[in-house]
């Protein structure tokens, strides 16, 4: 019988980055392969890696029928996400061009519960590609190691998770009782359970005999943001596991990347609401038709029997099914308002409309700037000059109403005109599709 090829796509580099996986994802990863049935699949790893560090990467990593190299040039602290994407793209295309059938995605700081592979094989055969969200979680937390063990033995993985407090601060600013203007998941925690919607979701693996060669040739940003629209998978081609018991997945970071805090905005519950929901509608409409339906349509959790009625079906709840937009432009900027009138900082810091004026100019170039390969120059000029003292993530922890609203109305106005650049682009194309067709 000839065996399934099974590959695995990792790109590592740094001593720190080789010894964490080693210690915690290639453990975790050992503990999938165990369910695996080595009589129907050959399981090969792509590895990019610098060639001085490939020996002590290699070095008693045994799990793999076979292991190919990739070598990974010089590269630049800041320019890691596309290197991470070019190779990433390099193994896809290797995968394909060599008749592979599936291909699974790693990080070095990714957590594999013990099923995951093994379920995830019993679906993939029926789909182009399985999708999941992965959390990330504080390594510096003394219950981590315990975590793992857990983690090994399949023991109540996402109870343990919320007994021991493991969130990432960066993570928990994604609640749905935290502030954070550019929300692209939402979760709620309801004693040992927890309730989780996101647009932007982790391909788990992909099943490389369904997918067209020129999709897997297209370059993308990251896996979670950007890969899924390149594939243009359809809803059909997609599988979504909602139960976080049969396949969940993990990063872990020892430095608490913490770029937005829960603010103390010093507003009652009705206000922040009003706020939360405006904000949140925002960063709906700049997501892609398909990574709404993901928002729309599937809730992780590890209590699948209450899936359907949790708070966050409830409070995100869109207004038109069949629609993209939740709400008109008049509606989401009435969120902003009402919450500015509700917050009971308004009594003794009243809302400044010549400092609103200057600041939605001022947070309109800022936000327009680095959306632009030609302009983005100017704004690290800036940010590396003018603004060289306002620290990163300050305007996403103010609790100053007239940045807050300014940034608001800033985010709105940039919105929406990228929803009518969208439908103009979108016009323009049918228009050359209908006249090549006739």
């Amino acid at each position: 019988m000839n065996k399934k090829k099974l590959v695995f796509s990792l790109v590592l580099y740094g001593k720190d980055y080789i010894d964490t996986f080693k210690k915690y994802t290639s453990e975790t990863l050992k503990n999938s392969f165990s369910l695996i049935d080595k009589n129907q699949y050959q399981i090969i790893l792509f590895l990019s890696c610098y060639e001085k560090e490939k020996n002590y990467i290699l070095k008693n990593l045994n799990l793999f029928d076979e292991i190919v190299i990739f070598d990974l040039k010089t590269i630049k602290d800041d320019d890691r996400y596309s290197i991470l994407s070019t190779h990433q793209r390099l193994h896809n295309i290797k995968a394909k061009t060599s008749k592979y059938d599936y291909l699974f995605f790693l990080y070095a700081d990714f957590l594999l519960s013990k099923n995951v592979i093994k379920n995830s094989l019993e679906k993939i055969d029926r789909y182009k590609s399985i999708f999941t969200f992965a959390l990330l979680l504080n390594s510096n937390n003394q219950k981590f190691d315990i975590f793992i063990n857990n983690l090994r033995e399949n023991d109540n993985v996402i109870e343990k998770l919320i007994e021991y407090d493991l969130i990432d601060d960066y993570h928990k600013s994604f609640a749905m009782n935290a502030f954070n203007i550019s929300k692209s998941f939402i979760y709620n925690i309801s004693e040992k359970s927890i309730y989780l919607k996101a647009f932007h979701m982790h391909p788990v693996a992909i099943n490389l005999n369904k997918i067209d060669q020129k999709y897997l040739n297209l370059y993308f940003y990251t896996l979670d943001n950007g890969f899924l629209n390149r594939l243009k998978l359809t809803k059909d081609d997609i599988y979504v596991e909602e139960d976080l018991n049969k396949v969940c997945i993990f990063s872990y970071d020892h430095i608490s990347r913490l770029k937005r805090l829960e603010s103390d905005l010093g507003i009652d519950k009705d206000s922040f609401e009003h706020i939360e929901r405006g904000f949140f509608y925002l960063n709906y409409n700049l997501n892609s038709n398909i990574e709404c339906w993901l928002f729309d349509n599937f809730t992780l959790t590890n209590t699948i029997q209450n899936k359907s009625n949790n708070r966050l079906n409830k409070f995100y709840k869109s207004k038109n099914k069949n629609k993209k937009e939740f709400y008109k432009l008049r509606e989401i900027l009435s969120q902003g308002r009402q919450y500015i009138k509700k917050s009971n900082l308004f009594d003794t810091k009243k809302l400044n409309y010549f400092f609103v004026f200057f600041y939605v100019i001022f947070f309109s170039i800022m936000i327009l700037l680095p959306k632009s390969k030609m302009l983005n120059s100017t704004y690290i000029y800036l940010r590396n000059t003018l603004l060289k003292s306002v620290k990163k993530g300050y305007l996403t922890r103010t609790s100053n109403l007239n940045i807050i609203y300014s940034i608001f109305v800033s985010k709105a106005i940039y919105t929406y005109f990228n929803i009518y650049l969208n439908g103009l682009k979108n016009s323009i194309l049918d228009t050359i599709k209908f006249k090549n067709e006739n």
